[in-house]
């Protein structure tokens, strides 16, 4: 054989052997991290109510805009509190008020008892004990909101810049909603935490900022979200966990037809689920019922929205909604 070709055969062949894994086998593609952590960092000082019932109202919304995500995710929730003193709280005013956790009805539940005072306003705090004290999954997809009108940098005590780099190292990915206008001069100390958390940085207007549709389904909706309840309650689940169920369900019926419409879309949702696992069985029918009316109910909102011109941009759930997929999506999830 003549050495011309012998040599571009012995590189083909070491080009070969460096660029295949040793086994033999193709590698595997990157591991989307089914597990997403979602921690709700709200400030609760005297001029925050607003956005604590926004974020109580509208809830529903941002977990369902990432139910039909490919693969499924394993969401879990967990909300923090910080402005408010209370006889619960950590320092720096800031109290733990649901650790991770798969039922989000404990979350609502807690969001709905949230009453706010003057105190404050430690986001450094707040952030400390969200990273230090949460039972967070390991190897999860984290992310974490964190919302506040005063400046972010008060806290003397645990420099929030610090904390930012600590939950960084921990892979948590913080997004940070400022509750004022984006020319505010304080407004910069919240995009610096988004940009050291590798994050998203919104402007908010928690007191004007939402906008709820009203639709033609939202009745029918909110009568099969209690037939679920029922539906649950002859699967055998424990009354203390119905008794939540339907504590979350007149409230969302006493709020508004559309708070209640998205509180039965959540309820159909597969990543709805109690302490006591997703209880599905006896209720296949409903949810197909649900899920056909949600579809309609959201093309009339989408049309509305269009129609109306109404603007929804400085709305937090629109905040949170917008950045959770965009974030989704970096880790690999499919998102319609």
């Amino acid at each position: 054989m003549q050495i011309g070709r012998v040599v571009p055969a012995i590189l083909l062949v070491l080009v070969a052997c460096v660029g295949a894994p040793r086994d033999g086998l193709a590698e595997d593609p990157p591991r989307v991290p089914q597990d997403v952590d979602l921690v709700l960092v709200l400030d609760s000082s005297a001029s925050m109510q607003s956005l604590v019932d926004g974020a109580r109202d509208k809830l529903a919304k941002v977990i369902t805009s990432i139910a039909t995500a490919t693969p499924e995710p394993n969401l879990r929730l967990a909300l923090l509190t910080y402005g408010s003193p209370d006889d619960r709280s950590l320092d720096g005013h800031v109290m733990l008020r649901s650790d991770l956790t798969y039922n989000f009805d404990r979350v609502f539940d807690q969001l709905d008892a949230v009453r706010v005072r003057g105190g404050h306003e430690h986001v450094g705090s707040a952030l400390f004990h969200a990273l230090t004290r949460l039972s967070w999954t390991r190897n999860s997809l984290r992310i974490v909101f964190v919302a506040g009108n005063e400046s972010a940098d008060q806290d003397r005590a645990r420099p929030v810049d610090r904390v930012v780099e600590r939950m960084a190292k921990r892979g948590v990915r913080l997004n940070a909603l400022y509750c004022g206008g984006p020319d505010d001069g304080i407004a910069d100390s919240w995009r610096e935490l988004a940009k050291l958390g590798d994050g998203t940085f919104a402007n908010i207007d928690h007191n004007h900022g939402e906008v709820t549709v009203a639709s033609p389904f939202d009745k029918e909706l909110a009568s099969l979200s209690g037939k679920l309840t029922e539906s649950h309650a002859r699967a055998g689940l424990p009354k203390t966990t119905l008794a939540l169920m339907a504590r979350i369900d007149a409230r969302a019926a006493a709020l508004d037809p559309a708070i209640a419409a998205e509180r039965a879309i959540l309820k159909a949702s597969p990543l709805y689920r109690t302490d006591d696992g997703p209880a599905f069985a006896a209720t296949a029918s409903l949810r197909r019922r649900i899920e056909a009316l949600a579809a309609k109910r959201r093309a009339h909102v989408a049309d509305a929205m269009r129609s109306r011109a109404l603007d929804d941009r400085l709305a937090f759930d629109r905040a949170v909604r917008d950045a959770l997929r965009a974030q989704l999506s970096d880790a690999g999830f499919k998102l319609p």
